[in-house]
């Protein structure tokens, strides 16, 4: 890659794909995975260099989806969203199909070279994506349902997990409970994330309506929210205790509920700009420190 395109990259990737934020609530995903999955944390430091190999390949393949999203939307973006990268002339999508594909490249290296049983459901995620990216060959009839059409799409995440599990996963069962219900618990963290990132109030909308408030009004997008963030909530509970949580680390998850639903209830209220703001900040602060409970809770 020369290095005008480096610099372009870069300018994208601040805007549509911020490594500096993925970075950690990738870690944050891999780390809990990690510990529900060894429950000790020097067995945690002997697997730091899968973990590394865990950490590069998620976010790599984040990009990979980003890229499909990029796709897909491009003729909706150039409708709706002509201030993106792409519409403004930042970048253009073949370039970064090609560094996607250099990226894809290096995650297939990696699998093969430090967890080669892994390498099958990788490629299982991959060809979920390429469906994906033809929207699960429905195309207008997909879109028509926007709830369904987003939990199909956030359903790349299942696979991506299952190939995580499968990365940590060599003598250890498949058949502890709970790591189904930490896998239920991060689909819905993912969830609960996609539908704050899609809260907006009417100054922020546009005709498009490709945000909850937009389709289902602010009030009913909201409780959907709330219902999300306490269905994980009792989830994360239940990991809690299956760790032996002491007292104190419940006390601080019972603050980050109160945030959450504090944020939110102010945002029913005023239905300000700022208040977007602190939906998108609090439920990432949610996403990446309930993780850091967990390990937490092993050490």
């Amino acid at each position: 890659m020369n290095s005008s395109l480096l610099k372009r990259f870069y300018e994208y990737q601040l805007e549509r794909f911020p490594v500096h934020i993925l970075l950690f609530t990738t870690l944050s995903v891999i780390l809990g995975s990690f510990v529900i999955i060894l429950k000790d944390v020097n067995l945690l430091l002997d697997e730091i260099l899968l973990l590394c190999v865990g950490a590069i390949v998620c976010l790599l393949y984040t990009f990979h989806i980003r890229v499909l999203d990029e796709i897909k939307d491009y003729s909706f973006d150039n409708k709706f969203h002509k201030d993106r990268p792409i519409q403004r002339g930042l970048i253009s999508i073949s370039e970064l199909v090609f560094i996607d594909r250099i990226f894809l490249l290096v995650q297939v290296l990696l699998i093969y070279l430090f967890s080669f049983k892994s390498l099958i459901f990788w490629g299982i995620t991959y060809l979920y994506s390429l469906v994906a990216k033809f929207e699960f060959f429905m195309k207008s009839k997909a879109r028509k349902n926007f709830l369904i059409y987003n939990l199909l799409n956030l359903f790349q995440m299942f696979f991506l997990q299952i190939f995580l599990y499968s990365l940590i996963l060599t003598s250890i069962t498949w058949y502890n409970p709970f790591l189904y219900v930490h896998f239920i618990y991060l689909l819905g963290k993912v969830f609960l994330l996609e539908v704050a990132r899609k809260l907006k109030v009417k100054t922020l909308e546009n005709k498009g309506k490709d945000t909850y408030s937009a389709r289902f009004g602010i009030k009913k997008a909201s409780f959907l929210f709330l219902v999300a963030l306490f269905l994980t909530s009792g989830l994360f509970l239940s990991l809690l205790n299956y760790l032996n949580s002491s007292l104190i680390l419940y006390l601080l998850f019972l603050i980050l509920i109160i945030i959450q639903v504090g944020v939110i209830i102010i945002y029913i209220k005023k239905q300000e700009e700022t208040q977007v703001k602190f939906i998108e900040l609090s439920a990432l602060l949610f996403y990446v420190l309930t993780d850091v409970l967990l390990v937490v809770s092993i050490i």
